[in-house]
């Protein structure tokens, strides 16, 4: 199960998407960005430990009964073991 945590004060709450989009891009380049995410065919955020209180991949992979060896890969690559490369 996936637990939402939610923030301790309204003020951890931005305005609006606009609001925050708005606040933290450059006015020549904020069309562009509206312009990306109006197109997108999908929007993926990492919300892990932040708005909600689980890791999803541990959650999905439990679910999926292979938690033990995604728990595995995710030790190996937090310990800096992991090597990753493009074929």
């Amino acid at each position: 199960m996936i637990r939402v945590a939610f923030p301790t004060s309204a003020a951890a709450i931005p305005r609006s998407i606009s609001t925050a989009v708005s606040e933290n891009i450059p006015k020549n380049q904020e069309e562009d960005v509206r312009k990306v995410w109006r197109n997108a065919d999908a929007v993926c955020f990492d919300v892990d430990s932040t708005v909600c209180q689980d890791e999803g991949i541990d959650e999905l992979a439990a679910y999926l009964g292979v938690g033990e060896a995604v728990a595995n890969v995710t030790r190996t690559a937090m310990n800096g073991n992991a090597r990753f490369r493009y074929r």
